[in-house]
């Protein structure tokens, strides 16, 4: 069991369903409420979203590291042993079951919120976690941004299903006091930008962490194929970029003194801190306590959900 817990990346899981309940309860529970609004997407269909996309990641770390072993299964083929082999199979099969388990649930919710096309979305993310595993993570930055970017539609799933029952509900007030969803639907994309931003940054420290073994295994990651520095100036960018997208949040959707103190202390100057520390680390310990850091900032990034909570309802 310990071992299916370590494959599944169970800690990453439970952030996938906190980032969906804080989107729901933190940012379109109060948002609705402040304008007499009441949520549509059911309880039940909504607890089936957050588990389809859980099955889905689940499956996709499943299948991450069924391909590592194949790559590393080319590379040392005297380390190939049968036990080695009995654990593939084991991996295979338990991504088969995530994945099939993910989709299907996928569907219901789909298809019982009044929109099957919606399908498509976790077919599409399924997809890209089986050629991220195969093919693109072995391509400087593509793979990293692939990721990142499943990292940002993660709450925007929550709006999205959420927005056309909204619409449906709503409509004769909604055209009759000629105004939308579409400041809702920003908030809720606000936090998709900063998953984006903060986990290519992320995964551009893991690579630069893993630059060795990355390597010994012909990985072509962005240090691999540019070198440490260049991978160091792109890493800074998008933590510059982060930085001056949170300033800009702040600036334009003016929430007070609480979200401005929250953002600073909680999130620009931690990624302030970062881009120095990029430019002065030099040891795989340094970048991974970099990478610690950073998924730490992530989990505050979230956990703003709150104030907004706060904000709306007083």
């Amino acid at each position: 069991m310990s071992k299916f817990i370590k494959l599944i990346r169970l800690p990453n899981l439970a952030i996938i369903a906190l980032v969906m309940y804080a989107m729901r309860y933190g940012v379109i529970y109060p948002f609705l409420q402040l304008n007499g609004f009441e949520l549509q997407f059911s309880e039940i269909l909504f607890f089936g979203l957050v588990f389809s996309t859980i099955l889905i990641a689940a499956g996709g770390y499943a299948i991450n590291d069924y391909e590592d072993r194949k790559i590393d299964a080319k590379n040392n083929p005297d380390k190939v042993t049968e036990e080695n082999q009995i654990c593939s199979r084991k991996m295979m099969k338990a991504y088969n079951y995530l994945t099939i388990g993910g989709l299907t649930i996928g569907g219901l919710v789909s298809y019982f919120s009044g929109h099957f096309m919606f399908t498509t979305i976790f077919v599409l993310v399924a997809g890209l976690l089986w050629f991220y595993s195969s093919t693109y993570k072995m391509m400087p930055f593509l793979g990293n941004l692939i990721i990142a970017l499943l990292a940002g539609v993660v709450p925007i799933l929550v709006a999205l299903f959420e927005i056309p029952q909204l619409t449906e509900k709503y409509r004769e007030t909604l055209i009759n006091n000629k105004i939308d969803f579409m400041p809702l639907f920003y908030f809720v994309l606000a936090f998709g930008v900063f998953s984006f931003l903060s986990t290519i940054i992320r995964e551009i420290v893991k690579d630069i962490e893993d630059l060795e073994g990355d390597k010994t295994y012909k990985k072509n990651t962005i240090p691999v194929a540019l070198g440490i520095l260049p991978a160091k100036i792109i890493a800074v960018f998008f933590t510059i970029i982060t930085i001056a997208s949170l300033i800009y949040s702040q600036i334009h959707f003016s929430l007070g003194k609480l979200s401005l103190w929250y953002i600073l202390l909680g999130l620009v100057f931690p990624f302030s801190f970062i881009a120095i520390k990029l430019i002065i680390d030099k040891t795989p310990e340094q970048f991974r306590i970099t990478s610690t850091i950073l998924k730490v900032i992530m989990i505050i990034g979230t956990a703003y959900s709150l104030v907004l909570f706060y904000s709306f309802t007083h």
